[in-house]
């Protein structure tokens, strides 16, 4: 049987931590437990496991981390949904969306954002569906670098 390996930076990722905290981890792991491929740091189901303990969420699913049955690359990222931003509040890490089909805006959804100063209503951006309980979408990559326009 065979060992599963996780990728680090989709973990990384799934578990919303830095790439610094995953580096200083991986730094003091041992040998065994980690390897070095092209595609990058892969962790071990072990310390994987134990990771999700330390971290207080023992159940959260990371198959969707694991590397393939032949080992060479990992699976395709998490789906990405588009939404059109409505308001961009005060707090300079969060904005509200909705998805485009929505008339009313029955659902709005709120979107986690390194920095909202150049964010518009109005705006389309891509986003990841929310990874843990708090319900905050994750924009998926830059923010805009003038206000309003991409």
């Amino acid at each position: 049987m065979s060992a599963v390996w996780y990728s680090e930076a989709l973990l990384a990722e799934r578990l919303q931590i830095s790439q610094g905290e995953m580096s200083r981890l991986r730094s003091s792991l041992k040998k065994m437990e980690v390897k070095r491929k092209a595609a990058g740091y892969f962790i071990h189901e072990r310390v994987a496991k134990r990771l999700l303990e330390d971290l207080g969420s023992p159940d959260l699913d990371i198959s969707g981390c694991a590397l393939q049955d032949n080992g060479t690359e990992p699976p395709a990222p998490i789906e990405i949904v588009e939404l059109i931003i409505t308001r961009v509040y005060p707090n300079p890490r969060l904005i509200l969306a909705r998805f485009p089909d929505d008339v009313a805006e029955k659902f709005p959804v709120r979107v986690k954002v390194p920095n909202n100063i150049n964010f518009q209503p109005h705006m389309k951006i891509r986003v990841r569906p929310p990874l843990k309980e708090d319900g905050l979408y994750i924009l998926e990559g830059r923010c805009p670098r003038y206000r309003g326009r991409w």
